[in-house]
């Protein structure tokens, strides 16, 4: 149960959150693709979801336990294609308090490379953030030198799947090295 009990700040005061099934299943599935890396060639899968049955909250058991339980200086990416997810899923992480530092947010490309070099556990960032500025250069960006993991919410969408997975691993601010989940 180490790996699947968050608490969590809420109207009212703190909260337990216990995993339900298919987020134990789900997460304990993700880490074993992850054991396999090699053979699946850099990606995890999707963790599929419907809408309201805790996608940001899985996330977070995926990545606590990867920390907890597999060896590597990890960097996480969270993804998103609209703003307001973006802070959703944001402040979800912070309420958990697995976000320790307040400047994670991408605010511009040129500040997501900067975050991307810099120590940080988690990553957040619209994905038209992942481009090049007027006049930059299409380089890879080297994160942190550890081990990086690419997370894609609303993955469930072909077009976002996509954008994601090219954005993170073939777009102008890219990250060669990365492993991708989508959620």
């Amino acid at each position: 149960m180490e790996n699947f009990t968050l608490f969590m700040e809420a109207r009212g005061g703190l909260i337990k959150l216990v995993s339900k099934n298919h987020q134990y299943l789900g997460v304990n599935n993700a880490i074993d693709a992850l054991c396999k890396i090699e053979d699946n060639k850099g990606k995890l899968g999707v963790f599929w979801h419907t809408q309201g049955s805790g996608k940001s909250i899985s996330m977070i058991f995926f990545a606590q336990k990867i920390f907890r339980k597999i060896a590597g200086n990890w960097t996480f990416v969270v993804i998103t294609d609209r703003k307001e997810l973006d802070g959703q899923i944001y402040k979800n992480f912070g309420d958990t308090g697995v976000i320790t530092e307040s400047l994670a947010q991408a605010t511009s490309s040129a500040n997501l490379r900067q975050l991307l070099t810099e120590d940080h556990r988690y990553v957040f960032s619209l994905i038209h953030k992942f481009r090049t500025e007027t006049g930059q250069q299409h380089t890879e960006v080297v994160v942190n030198g550890g081990a990086n993991m690419g997370i894609g919410p609303e993955y469930w969408s072909i077009q976002n799947a996509k954008m994601c997975y090219n954005s993170l691993l073939k777009g102008p601010v890219f990250v060669e090295s990365a492993f991708f989940v989508g959620f």
